[in-house]
């Protein structure tokens, strides 16, 4: 079974815009060693962050990578609503992760790392992931 995680959707935007440890967990996504669980709303809000102009990311990379990921990812639609995160925006996370089966969801957000675990799913820096993936 490969590993099923819920990404962040600030580890991509870094993935496309650095080649550190983000642009790992992206290149082992498209070679298919995670499976990123997504809801609709995640991939609609990463599309539009990846637009922002200031980001100065080019539309035909955007599209690809939203293809890659697209065509590598489990898609659910979260049924139970969660409050538990200061930042309400970020519940989503916590709720795509309870929908698709996560064990881990992988993030730079503080706001989410302080709930590890969370249901017993592992909240992670992409370099912890980066280390659990890689035994």
């Amino acid at each position: 079974m490969k590993n099923i995680a819920v990404i962040d959707l600030n580890v991509f935007v870094r993935a496309l815009l650095t080649s550190g440890i983000d642009k790992a967990i992206y290149e082992a996504i498209k070679r298919e060693k995670i499976i990123p669980a997504f809801c609709p709303d995640m991939l609609e809000n990463l599309a539009k962050v990846l637009i922002r102009p200031h980001l100065k990311l080019d539309l035909r990379d955007i599209k690809e990578s939203l293809e890659a990921l697209r065509m590598r990812a489990l898609m659910v639609k979260p049924e139970t609503k969660i409050t538990a995160c200061r930042d309400a925006s970020d519940n989503i996370i916590l709720e795509t992760a309870i929908a698709s089966n996560a064990k881990i969801i992988v993030t730079n957000d503080r706001d989410l790392l302080i709930l590890n675990p969370f249901h017993g799913i592992s909240i992670v820096t992409p370099r912890q992931f980066l280390k659990i993936i890689k035994k």
